[in-house]
């Protein structure tokens, strides 16, 4: 057994396990946070110290539109994640990026509301897992279910349009050997 990964990109953005297993978490945090922090994290610049990538990059890597953007980065300055400096120049705006919380203790410190939410999660999760697949789920249902018959619809006036009782009627009759007079009269 091989220790490789599946294939080696010349450019590879790690990813902070934290984020998956953590900030997963926090109500609101979803993996689009994680693809504009590890963008950001493309960008960074050892030399300067910061990353400085232009928005229109950020939106063209991640697929989303400026409005969204500006919210996620709002979110992550919110939680931590990174910092927004203005750029002196006045051109792109510079991001400082915050190491993840790793350790679970003190993260759930920082974010107590954490907790509740991914235990919520976890039960949720375990309950889906725990029920049989959705195909036996779908025949046992069909089992259970008792078969009615079907119900008669309400008299609904007919303007002089024979109903299927007055045919019913005729075709009785019919067989009764009944004059075609008497037939006649039902329509």
């Amino acid at each position: 057994m091989s220790s490789q990964k599946p294939f080696q990109s010349k450019i590879f953005v790690p990813s902070a396990r934290a984020f998956r297993t953590l900030y997963m978490n926090i109500v609101g945090f979803k993996s689009d946070h994680i693809a504009v922090y590890d963008t950001i994290y493309h960008y960074w610049n050892v030399d300067y110290g910061y990353a400085f990538p232009p928005a229109y990059k950020i939106q063209l890597e991640t697929g989303y539109g400026e409005t969204h953007v500006r919210k996620l980065i709002g979110d992550l300055v919110k939680w931590d994640l990174i910092e927004v400096l203005s750029n002196p120049n006045g051109d792109n705006k510079t991001y400082n990026l915050i190491k993840p919380i790793e350790e679970e203790s003190a993260f759930y410190r920082k974010f107590p509301d954490a907790r509740a939410e991914g235990e919520a999660r976890y039960a949720k999760a375990m309950g889906r897992a725990s029920r049989p697949k959705r195909s036996k789920r779908t025949k046992k249902a069909a089992e259970d279910i008792p078969l009615k018959p079907l119900a008669t619809p309400p008299t609904v006036p007919t303007y002089g349009v024979p109903t299927r009782e007055d045919l019913d009627k005729v075709f009785a009759a019919s067989a009764e050997e009944s004059s075609l007079d008497e037939l006649m009269s039902f329509l």
